[in-house]
């Protein structure tokens, strides 16, 4: 059984830069379990921050209304 890192990594990998709630849609993993992953993900240097043109940090709506982060597969550079 792939760990919940690697869910992740498979969901961006196929389906591009993603907010943690749209992961969630994705795969059998809530919100909450994936942020927790994110840190681990970064440290390792396997997911990043994605950017707009201008280098600002992407942010999509979550349902709720708040904004959440987008990530995608690579490391910062």
């Amino acid at each position: 059984m792939p760990s919940h890192g690697q869910i992740i990594l498979n969901v961006l990998g196929r389906y591009g830069p993603s907010a943690p709630f749209e992961i969630a849609g994705y795969c059998n993993l809530d919100a909450h379990e994936i942020g927790r992953r994110m840190s681990e993900l970064r440290k390792a240097r396997l997911i990043r921050l994605a950017r707009d043109d201008d280098g600002v940090p992407v942010q999509r709506q979550t349902p709720k209304g708040r904004l959440s982060r987008v990530f995608e597969v690579g490391a910062d550079e």
